[in-house]
């Protein structure tokens, strides 16, 4: 089975050295022409797996990659993907350069990251509905994509905890491009605030740790 893009583990399939008969010492760009990311991705959520190209450890995350002749398949870390195997764009053009497509990788990692948190908050959001009927309007899952209010999530954090839910406020967002939101954050007590400080913009938490003399 083929990996797809933010599957978890490993393909199946027996992984291979680069081109055979050669060594990793000696890849180059021309050896992994007939090389392709199959947008196969892994996250392995700690920095335990090995870069079955160059062998580099440990790495978080694996790209796989497959060659055209002969169909086997590795997994490989990123900076091998920038150095060794041609990536190409919707249009079939190859992007080249290390850092354009270092930025291809990054979108996968961030796509495949915001994707994990909104799975944990919509399953928060589906224990709350079943325990707690202010969370059965579907506009919480709605929302979720755009940002809370301070006292929206401040609800979301007490349902939680009064129902037994694990709750994690860096898997929500508060939206602080509203005035008004900024003010609610502002009113927060100090063990509030400290609840839902994992939700607010990286950019706002040192303006708002100054406020509450963290």
């Amino acid at each position: 089975m083929r990996g797809t893009p933010g599957t978890q583990g490993p393909t199946k399939r027996t992984p291979v050295r680069a081109a055979d008969g050669e060594s990793t010492s000696t890849i180059s760009g021309r050896v992994l022409r007939d090389w392709r990311w199959t947008h196969g991705y892994a996250d392995l959520i700690e920095s335990a797996g090995r870069c079955e190209l160059c062998g580099h450890q440990p790495i978080r995350y694996k790209f796989e990659i497959e060659n055209q002749k002969t169909k086997k398949h590795l997994w490989v870390g990123s900076e091998c993907i920038k150095k060794f195997v041609p990536i190409f764009d919707e249009r079939g053009v190859e992007i080249r350069g290390d850092r354009r497509k270092g930025a291809v990788l990054d979108r996968i990692v961030a796509n495949s990251r915001t994707m994990a948190r909104q799975d944990r908050a919509f399953e928060i959001l589906d224990n709350l509905s079943r325990v707690d009927p202010r969370f059965q309007d579907w506009t919480w899952k709605g929302n979720w994509k755009h940002g809370f209010s301070a006292r929206q999530l401040q609800l979301v954090a007490v349902s939680c905890k009064v129902n037994g839910i694990p709750f994690n406020s860096s898997d929500f967002r508060i939206n602080t491009r509203k005035g008004w939101v900024r003010q609610q954050v502002r009113e927060l007590l100090d063990w509030q605030y400290r609840q839902l400080r994992g939700a607010l913009p990286a950019q706002r938490i040192e303006e708002y740790d100054q406020i509450f003399g963290i």
